[in-house]
This record gives C-alpha cells, sequence and structure tokens, in this order.
C-alpha cells in the first residue's frame, strides 16, 4: 500500500503516517464525515487504551485480545500501518498466554498515536484538503 504525506512534510516512513487516500476512499471523499468519524476515533481511543492497559494490568489475555482487536478494526484508517502491527502483535501475545512483553508494545503503540494525533485531530476539525 502506497502512503501519502500525512503531515505535508515529506514523509520519512510510509509505515508511520497516515494515507490520505485511503481516508478518502473510506469516506467516498465526503470531508463532512471523515471529520465526524475522526472526533468519534478521538473519543473512543483512550477508552479502548485505558481497557488494553487494564487488560494487561490484570494479565487478562482474553480482555487484551478483545481490546487490542477492538482498536485495529475501529481504528481501521487513523492508525498507521506500524500501529496496526503493533495491535497485530498484542494479539498474538495475548492469544498465546504471554504478556511479558506487552507493557512494551503499548508504550510504542503510544508513542506512535502520539505522533499521528496531531493529524486526527485536524481532520476532525478541517477535514482533508480539497484533492
Amino acid at each position: 500500500m502506497t502512503k501519502s504525506d500525512a503531515f505535508g512534510q515529506g514523509a520519512s516512513d510510509p509505515a508511520t503516517e497516515l494515507d490520505h487516500s485511503v481516508l478518502l476512499a473510506a469516506v467516498d471523499g465526503d470531508n463532512d464525515l471523515l471529520r465526524s468519524i475522526s472526533g468519534l476515533f478521538l473519543s473512543n481511543y483512550p477508552v479502548l487504551m485505558s481497557s488494553i492497559h487494564d487488560a494487561i494490568a490484570r494479565n487478562d489475555s482474553k480482555a487484551l485480545m478483545r481490546a487490542a482487536h477492538t482498536l485495529r478494526g475501529s481504528g481501521g484508517f487513523f492508525l498507521t500501518e506500524s500501529a496496526r502491527n503493533k495491535l497485530v502483535d498484542l494479539e498474538r501475545m495475548a492469544h498465546d498466554g504471554n504478556l511479558a512483553n506487552a507493557g512494551e508494545r503499548v508504550a510504542e503503540l503510544e508513542s506512535e498515536m502520539e505522533h499521528t494525533r496531531p493529524e486526527v485531530v485536524r481532520l476532525a476539525k478541517e477535514g482533508l484538503p480539497d484533492q
């Protein structure tokens, strides 16, 4: 999948950037819809991350698998390829019942999300420029 320049600054690593072409295709070019679902993602993401943290703290593999899968599915277009891969890793760890490295993986995921969060906030406010 080819990634576009999500920040308008010359993307250096496509796996860590949002793909505007995918975002536009997902909403059939409807910027109002894009703004709405961006806002929904921003409000739901912290709740799902809290569920992930709680599951790890309780060593609850089933809850971790469910929360990581839900975030991966609901966040879909607002997650970078790298963030999706980290969620897949968390699901795999949970499936295997080995959460030893789950905290480290979540920290990496959060770092990536903080990198893309300003872009999602901008999308929620402005949408995408006319293509």
